[in-house]
């Protein structure tokens, strides 16, 4: 798992569908991991993963809405965008309320 996390954080120039899949593969195997938790070790390292996932997912949409042709794809992308963004907020706060993880 750590070895595809690393390429993920190289300039490796996969699309977002690749990305995508790769990080799907990489949840798996954290759910996996997950699944050895409880209460508060899980409940930190789910939200810890999700927001990392987001993240990613906000920065990888943000450098690439302006590659797409249709207006369509270009809205939906910056929707994600704000959603996702908004939950990263949400999940580190809940970290910080809930286990003083963070900020």
């Amino acid at each position: 798992m750590r070895k595809m996390q690393d390429f993920l954080n190289d300039e490796s120039g996969a699309t977002a569908i690749e990305y995508g899949l790769m990080s799907a593969i990489i949840f798996i195997g954290l759910l996996a991991t997950l699944t050895s938790l409880n209460g508060h070790e899980f409940e930190v390292e789910i939200l810890k993963e999700l927001i990392r996932h987001h993240a990613a997912g906000v920065t990888h949409g943000t450098e690439n809405t302006w590659k797409s042709y249709h207006g369509e794809l270009r809205q939906l992308t910056r929707n994600a965008i704000s959603v996702w963004s908004r939950d990263v907020c949400i999940m580190q706060q809940w970290l910080c309320r809930w286990h003083q993880v963070g900020e």
